[in-house]
């Protein structure tokens, strides 16, 4: 069962992501993603507590941009 602070931590990130969800400093960087089976993770550092965690996107949908042939 995760922690009252971890909770409340991933709530504040989920609301805000543009912030460190442990330090609250906005000095964060993203860099590279990985993919696993239907979900995307992607690397972020916080340069001021230099804490790193993964940020977790699950596909949800999908949107045709280009209309195949003879569809």
């Amino acid at each position: 069962m995760p922690s009252k602070g971890r909770e409340y931590r991933r709530r504040r990130y989920l609301l805000d992501p543009n912030v460190c969800p442990f330090c609250g400093a906005d000095e964060i960087d993203a860099s590279k993603t990985d993919a696993f089976e239907n979900m995307m993770y992607q690397w972020v550092r916080c340069s001021e507590c230099e804490t790193e965690w993964h940020d977790i996107y699950q596909l949800v949908d999908f949107e045709e941009v280009v209309a195949g042939k003879g569809l």
